[in-house]
C-alpha cells in the first residue's frame, strides 16, 4: 500500500457477514478518504468475504486490503497481523460489529495533525451505545442512547483507567503508529481484553485527547450463545475474561515485568479491597433497611391494636 495513506483501519472478522457489511459501509461513507482498511478474516468463510469485497464501490476498492487466514489465529494475533500489514501514520481499530460516523476520520485525523508538538498519542470521541438483536437475518435496533458514551474530559485520566479499568471502546480511538513501534510493536498475548495492553502502549507514549462529539457507535446484543454475540461474552470463553486479564497482570508483576505492571497490579489490589469494603457496607445497609422495615411494621401493628 502507498506510503501516502494517512490511516490504517484494522477490522477483524469471522463469519459475521451481516455485521461486516455494516462496518465496511461506515468506512465507505467516511468524508476522509485517505485510508486503507485491512480486513483480517480470522479463519472464516472466504466466499462470504468475497461477496462483501465485490460490493465495495469501485472507486474505493483500492482502499481495502483483505487478509484471509486459513485457520483462526485468535483475536490477539489477528490484531497484530492487521496492525503490522501497513505503514500508515495513524491506526484505527474497528470491530466488525461496530460503526463510525461519517466525519470520524476527518475530525480525529485533524486533531492529531494539528498537534504539531505531538503531545497526544491518540484521540478518542464520544460514542453512542446501541442495543440490538439479529432476527431473520436482519439487525433490529432496540435502543440507541448517548447517556453512557459521552466523554467530557479534555484528556483521559490514566489513574482512573489503571485503578478501575475504565473502558476505552476501541472504535472511539485513533492513535499514532509510532506508539506501538516505539513500544515493541503490537505484541499480543491474550485473545481476551487484548486491546488493553495496546492501550497501555499508547498511554506510555503520550496523552489521549478527547473530541466530545459522538463520532462512533458501540453495538451490543444480549448473549444467546450465537455467533452474533459480542466477542466479550462467555460464548467464546468459559470463564470470566476480566479476571483472566487481571491474573495476567499479576503474573507479570510477580515475574518483575516492569514498574508499570507492578504499579498496575497494586492498583488492582487496592481496587479489589475497596470493592470488598463497599460490598460489606452495602450489605450492612440492606440489613439495616430490613430491620427498620420490621420495626416499622411492628409499630404499625401496635398502633392498630391501640386504636381498636
Amino acid at each position: 500500500m502507498s506510503n501516502n495513506n494517512k490511516v490504517a483501519i484494522v477490522l477483524r472478522t469471522k463469519d459475521r457477514t451481516i455485521f461486516l457489511k455494516r462496518a465496511i459501509n461506515s468506512i465507505v461513507n467516511q468524508t476522509f478518504k485517505n485510508y486503507v482498511a485491512y480486513v483480517v478474516n480470522d479463519g472464516g468463510n472466504i466466499d462470504d468475504i468475497s461477496e462483501v469485497k465485490n460490493n465495495i464501490p469501485s472507486p474505493l476498492k483500492g482502499n481495502f486490503s483483505f487478509i484471509n487466514l486459513p485457520v483462526s489465529a485468535g483475536r490477539g494475533a489477528a490484531l497484530s497481523i492487521g496492525i503490522s500489514s501497513g505503514n500508515e501514520k495513524y491506526i484505527h481499530i474497528l470491530d466488525d460489529d461496530d460503526t463510525i460516523e461519517p466525519e470520524f476520520l476527518e475530525k480525529t485525523v485533524k486533531f492529531l495533525e494539528d498537534d504539531k508538538e505531538e503531545i497526544f498519542s491518540a484521540v478518542k470521541t464520544s460514542n453512542y451505545d446501541v442495543l440490538e438483536r439479529v432476527e431473520d437475518g436482519k439487525i433490529i435496533i432496540e435502543e440507541k442512547t448517548d447517556k453512557y458514551g459521552f466523554d467530557n474530559d479534555g484528556i483521559k485520566d490514566y489513574i482512573s483507567y489503571l485503578m478501575v479499568r475504565t473502558p476505552i471502546v476501541p472504535n472511539t480511538l485513533l492513535f499514532r503508529r509510532k506508539c506501538v513501534i516505539d513500544n515493541e510493536n503490537a505484541k499480543t498475548e491474550l485473545n481476551y481484553s487484548e486491546d488493553i495492553d495496546l492501550f497501555v502502549k499508547i498511554m506510555l507514549w503520550g496523552e489521549i485527547g478527547v473530541i466530545k462529539e459522538f463520532l462512533s457507535t458501540y453495538h451490543r446484543r444480549k448473549p444467546n450463545n450465537s455467533p452474533y454475540d459480542n466477542c466479550t461474552n462467555t460464548t467464546l470463553f468459559k470463564y470470566d475474561q476480566s479476571i483472566a486479564w487481571k491474573n495476567n497482570v499479576i503474573r507479570k508483576a510477580i515475574r518483575g515485568d516492569g514498574l508499570l505492571t507492578t504499579t498496575w497490579a497494586a492498583a488492582l489490589q487496592r481496587k479489589a479491597i475497596s470493592d470488598m469494603h463497599i460490598s460489606r457496607i452495602n450489605s450492612e445497609i440492606n440489613n439495616l433497611n430490613d430491620s427498620f422495615s420490621s420495626v416499622t411494621n411492628l409499630l404499625k401493628s401496635i398502633l392498630n391494636q391501640i386504636e381498636k
